[in-house]
């Protein structure tokens, strides 16, 4: 198929013209951005005075990263957050008195398949978010702070959850 000088003229502005809306809908969405970066060193001891257990300590540093989007301009706009997680161990204690036991595992690092505590674990949650009017509607890891829900942050890595949720403030405060 032969096209004319004068179509593909139309055709290559209507390229360009397609190209340059979505860099002026993601104004609101870039300039509205900002990540944060959070440091946790956390120990813990279990020293279990009361039974015949062995003592149980763990020592790691926890990394952070809350990436948070604006929204795109228009009456609906979108937008995307991203939480990045990180944790080494720095040290899992020992076990006293017990000859080819490397470490006695703790409870803040998730175990291997061979019962040892893991070295580092991490995990990454993605948020879609939309914005209509004064109301958002999100999708996927969620950190609630409500009266009814609210995520723990009280061990390394804060405690995600996975679902939807839709918070409106159209009506002044309500």
């Amino acid at each position: 198929m032969h096209k004319s000088p004068r179509a593909r003229s139309v055709a290559l502005s209507t390229l360009g013209a397609a190209l340059a809306v979505p860099a002026v809908a993601q104004a609101g969405f870039i300039e509205d951005s900002k990540a944060t970066l959070s440091l946790k060193n956390f120990y813990i001891n279990q020293d279990v005075r009361n039974q015949d257990a062995p003592r149980q300590e763990d020592w790691g540093q926890g990394f952070f990263l809350d990436f948070k989007s604006g929204f795109t301009e228009g009456p609906v706009g979108f937008g995307l957050d991203v939480q990045a997680m990180h944790a080494i161990r720095l040290d899992g204690g020992g076990r006293a008195g017990k000859a080819g036991i490397e470490r006695t595992p703790g409870a803040m690092f998730p175990l291997e398949s061979n019962g040892k505590a893991k070295t580092d674990f991490g995990r990454v949650g993605v948020t879609g978010k939309l914005r209509i009017s004064k109301t958002e509607a999100r999708l996927g890891t969620l950190m609630p702070k409500m009266p009814v829900l609210t995520y723990n942050d009280g061990r390394l890595l804060p405690q995600l959850f996975h679902g939807a949720q839709i918070t409106s403030n159209e009506i002044k405060d309500l």
